[in-house]
């Protein structure tokens, strides 16, 4: 890392809220996704997003995606299709990370969900 990068990058971090400051030097948060969470002002709201984010490790597009669909609650409108299809990807990102695969007996009941979401989508 070059200084220039460095001061341009990193050393503004530390003008950062505390709590983010927090979070980015215990480790448990990017300094990407330090930078984009610091963008929500009210600080309440700010620390349950990042506790969040943190818990369920969020990736910077997911925090950036959430982040602006909070800027912007009433510019559009959400339906029941797109809210299915958020956390059916959640869901599925959640699963992709999880240690749920190597329990035999959950595994099996995921591969019998599994089996019943294709058979889903082979019926349309």
């Amino acid at each position: 890392m070059t200084w220039e990068s460095f001061a341009n990058n990193r050393l503004p971090l530390l003008n950062l809220p505390e709590d983010i400051l927090e979070a980015l030097r215990k480790g448990s948060l990017e300094y990407t996704k330090a930078r984009a969470i610091a963008q929500i002002k009210e600080m309440n709201e700010r620390v349950a997003f990042l506790e969040q984010a943190i818990k369920e490790s969020w990736s910077l597009s997911e925090i950036k995606q959430r982040i602006s669909e909070k800027k912007t609650p009433d510019s559009t409108p959400i339906n029941e299709s797109n809210d299915y299809k958020e956390r059916f990807t959640a869901a599925a990102t959640k699963l992709k990370k999880s240690p749920i695969w190597s329990d035999q007996k959950k595994r099996k009941l995921l591969e019998k969900l599994l089996s019943q979401l294709e058979a889903l989508t082979q019926s349309d």
